[in-house]
């Protein structure tokens, strides 16, 4: 879950005005879940 707010952090960034910072935290936030996720999945086979 914590890559979940690590997005949203990401997010608030853009929005409060450091659009690039904030988009480098969302992309980065979103490999490490993805990559999290396959992880799990093959964990559970």
């Amino acid at each position: 879950m914590i890559q979940g707010v690590e997005m949203v952090n990401g997010i608030v960034e853009m929005v409060n005005g450091r659009f690039f910072t904030g988009l480098k935290v969302v992309i980065a936030g979103y490999i490490r879940n993805s990559t999290a996720n396959k992880r799990e999945e093959a964990r559970l086979r």
